[in-house]
């Protein structure tokens, strides 16, 4: 009788160990971890009006993978330029003013920034010369033309003249310190099957940079091995 209650309390022990790996690895790093990540400003890119490209939910099904690993969903922000076609300085000013209200609402003293496309653009302007590092944990680039995209020529306003390849301002950002602020990450993930922006352009020197068959230019924003590799570079 003895023997069998000893074999039974093993095979319980077991059982329980088990169950709490599964656990574990069903959880999230910041769950498993018990960390507090910071809240994600995600950036539309060129073109990309709520009003109009927002309809395909570019950022719902990133939205809903951070969610379910265990991000506040009140902490997952999707910003709009004024002007989505318009100068990349004049919306990285814009980017500074929703990095400092989404740090007021939510107290955090940092924020994490996933920007699509020229989204991306903006973004670096934000953190390599108006100290956007002092606000930001990681940056995260899906697609960005950091050295231009051929497809700028057909664009219009402003925008076409900085993502030209050799333009003044992109030569200005890759001539300067492309990962400034030491505690600061920094990755580009593209695709090879981009049409728009072909994939050697997104590639910053200095950048965790990574590069997949992850469908073409938007709707890499909705294959899975993106959303896994946003939230593994996120802040944790």
């Amino acid at each position: 009788m003895f023997i069998v209650k000893k074999t039974w309390i093993k095979v319980f022990a077991s059982l329980t160990i088990i169950f709490m790996l599964f656990s574990l690895a069903g959880a999230s790093a910041a769950e498993a971890w018990g960390s507090d990540p910071n809240p994600v400003i995600f950036v539309h890119g060129y073109f990309d009006k709520s009003s109009e490209m927002e309809m395909f939910g570019a950022f719902d099904d990133l939205k809903n993978h951070l969610d379910h690993q265990g991000w506040d969903r009140d902490e997952l922000f999707i910003i709009q330029y004024s002007n989505v076609i318009g100068c990349n300085i004049n919306n990285a000013h814009e980017l500074a003013g929703h990095v400092n209200n989404v740090k007021n609402i939510t107290g955090s003293d940092e924020v994490d920034i996933v920007a699509h496309s020229m989204g991306g653009l903006s973004t670096r302007y934000y953190m390599q010369n108006m100290g956007g590092h002092h606000h930001v944990g990681s940056v995260i680039t899906l697609g960005t033309p950091h050295d231009g995209t051929p497809m700028a020529y057909l664009a219009i306003g402003e925008a076409r003249w900085q993502m030209q390849p050799g333009s003044d301002f992109l030569n200005d950002l890759n001539s300067g310190d492309t990962t400034p602020g030491g505690g600061t990450d920094y990755t580009s993930i593209y695709t090879y099957a981009d049409e728009i922006v072909p994939w050697w352009r997104s590639r910053p020197d200095g950048w965790n940079n990574i590069g997949g068959w992850y469908h073409m230019h938007i709707t890499m924003m909705r294959h899975h091995h993106v959303h896994n590799l946003v939230e593994n570079n996120l802040s944790q």
